[in-house]
């Protein structure tokens, strides 16, 4: 039986491929407001409120394919494929019924809470209009959702990057066309921005449809083969999953408030806080990227019973990842001019960008190793300590940034809470990584092994 590696050119041979995978789809985010930047302040502002409304629904689901993940991972580490088919088919019921349930409720309560959040009437408009269209294709959001998952689990993250490549390619073309309007077409703005991201989401699931079959990997593993609902695999999903789905529901969340705080400041400090925000999400898919590979591989380690090399295997990943994060905020700290002229030519919105950019990436800085361990936890079965660490962490930052948004009146001193965010969760995951039950349970599974 050959066992998985966990030297540093592993990690890094199967992180780029995530990391590729990672950038290419936050482009798809990302081009939405680098066309939208060319329409108005309200568009940027708008575009931030009603995204992160709609990755508020499809991150409570991405905790739940985590657990999914982490027990596809396991089995595959066990050679047990025919496990993994069920799991996979399991979570895509679950996924299937939450998608439904939330297109059964869009009409009756999207209206009251934007109404209830965003103060601006321009703004509630159109980020009520982004929300509903990328809401409209949910159910193929959590479709990829759950095969990257898959991917991930079998550790062939090469393949996240061929089907973001067919969602880029889609969501660029389709916004030029739609957001400014070409011919017959007409100019839809931001509403054109939602309708190409759904349809860019679509068509990265009939690519891993496709590459699935072509492969022969549904016959391997079973993908399709439904025989009827396992009650234990999704008590057991249910149960790992739960704490990851509060705790993506609570951190997205905070964001979420984060940024009706600050359209309270104004359309002008919100349009500069959804750049910020882009900025920092190029930097956070770094970390996210060796955090999700070192946590696929230490899953699978768990399968081969092999926990004894996860804390050095999670070392060298830590050290990749402030190699290649650390160098990129010293260059954008430095050179800042260039990433904003890519959201926006705005002059005035990119010179008022500046500040708030530069209070982000100090905090940044400070983060890599929080974030590098907290991004595992749920991949090694420790679903309830994350959830924890989560709530606790989005609390103290959105009373911080509630409570300097109301005391400050330029935008950069908020994004103070970013540094004071990392700080609570370092603090934490040490805590809980030092006391972490996958260790508990791997010694008494040793012991009992020893005994035998």
């Amino acid at each position: 039986m050959s066992l998985i590696k966990t030297d540093a050119k592993t990690i890094f041979k199967l992180a780029t491929p995530m990391l590729f995978s990672l950038i290419l789809e936050q482009i798809i985010g990302l081009t939405d407001i680098i066309f939208l930047g060319r329409v108005s302040e309200v568009s940027v502002g708008a575009a931030a409120i009603g995204g992160i409304g709609f990755y508020l629904l499809t991150m409570i689901a991405f905790g739940y394919s985590i657990a999914a993940q982490s027990l596809m991972g396991e089995a595959n580490g066990a050679k047990r494929y025919l496990e993994l088919g069920n799991i996979f088919r399991q979570s895509g019921l679950f996924l299937l019924i939450f998608s439904l349930l939330v297109l059964a409720a869009l009409p009756l309560v999207m209206h009251p809470l934007f109404c209830l959040l965003v103060q601006s009437e321009p703004v509630r408009i159109e980020a009520q209009s982004y929300f509903f269209w990328r809401t409209i294709g949910i159910v193929f959001a959590l479709a990829a959702v759950l095969y990257r998952g898959f991917f991930m689990s079998i550790l062939l993250p090469r393949v996240l990057t061929y089907s973001s490549v067919a969602m880029v390619l889609t969501n660029c073309v389709l916004n030029y066309l739609l957001i400014f309007g070409i011919g017959p077409i007409p100019a839809l703005g931001i509403t054109g921005a939602a309708i190409a991201s759904t349809l860019s989401e679509i068509a990265a699931v009939l690519f891993f449809v496709v590459y699935t079959h072509k492969k022969q990997l549904h016959k391997r593993y079973g993908l399709y083969r439904w025989q009827g609902i396992d009650r234990s695999i999704q008590r057991t999903l249910f149960k790992l999953g739960r704490w990851m789905m509060l705790q993506e529901a609570v951190i997205m969340t905070s964001w979420l408030l984060f940024f009706v705080w600050v359209e309270h400041m104004g359309e002008r400090a919100l349009a500069i806080s959804n750049i910020v925000r882009s900025v920092s999400n190029l930097l956070f898919i770094i970390v996210h990227a060796f955090g999700a590979t070192c946590g696929a591989i230490g899953a699978n380690l768990l399968g081969e019973h092999r926990a004894g090399d996860i804390d050095a295997m999670m070392l060298r990943g830590l050290k990749l990842s402030f190699a290649v994060t650390a160098p990129c905020c010293l260059l954008i700290g430095l050179w800042p001019d260039p990433i904003l002229a890519l959201f926006t030519d705005i002059d005035s919105l990119s010179e008022a960008s500046v500040a708030s950019v530069r209070v982000m990436l100090f905090g940044y800085l400070l983060c890599i190793p929080a974030v590098h361990y907290f991004s595992v936890f749920g991949y090694l079965g420790s679903t309830r300590e994350s959830m924890i660490v989560s709530i606790v962490t989005s609390i103290s930052y959105t009373i911080y940034a509630y409570v300097l948004s109301r005391m400050v009146s330029n935008v950069a001193w908020v994004w103070t809470s970013d540094t004071f965010y990392y700080a609570v969760l370092g603090v934490l995951v040490w805590y809980y990584w030092k006391n972490a039950r996958w260790r508990e349970l791997t010694a008494k599974k040793n012991k009992i092994e020893h005994q035998k």
